[in-house]
């Protein structure tokens, strides 16, 4: 089989990110504080939810973008690209469904929350470095396109 279609993957995912937020997230209650120095932001988990699946769509319109433009991309930076961004967020949504019942802990014991809260930084790190990727495949892809389109 012969992967041509990683738009679609996003679309899909950038659509179950969004229903899953609209049924997990939408209860008021549902916020996250960030302590800046002495400023606290604190962002609705609906408009965070909101802004991944924003993201996603936006990753999948540029893939199509490009197919549509005859652009061909590296295949093994859009393989790595879609299975570390697709595939580490499906495995942050399924340790938060199973490390859901967290208690509460004494602070300074080892407990999982501290494993769980270095994994989900590695996971994190890791999507952020395929968007990395993402970038320079984009920017080779093209730049490839545009000089073999200039030759002919």
């Amino acid at each position: 089989m012969k992967f041509t279609k990683p738009h679609i993957y996003f679309w899909i995912t950038a659509i179950i990110i969004f229903i899953a937020g609209l049924f997990t997230f939408s209860d008021k209650n549902a916020l996250i504080d960030i302590n800046v120095y002495d400023t606290y932001f604190i962002i609705h988990l609906f408009h965070l939810i909101s802004l991944i699946s924003l993201l996603y769509l936006i990753e999948g319109s540029i893939y199509w973008v490009l197919k549509k433009l005859n652009v061909c991309l590296i295949n093994c930076l859009t393989k790595i690209h879609l299975f570390f961004t697709v595939g580490g967020l499906l495995v942050y949504f399924l340790l938060m469904i199973i490390f859901e019942d967290d208690t509460e802990v004494e602070p300074g014991v080892f407990n999982e929350s501290s494993i769980l809260g270095w994994v989900i930084t590695v996971i994190i790190c890791t999507i952020l470095f395929s968007q990395i990727l993402f970038i320079l495949n984009i920017i080779f892809s093209t730049v490839k396109h545009f000089i073999s389109n200039s030759k002919s």
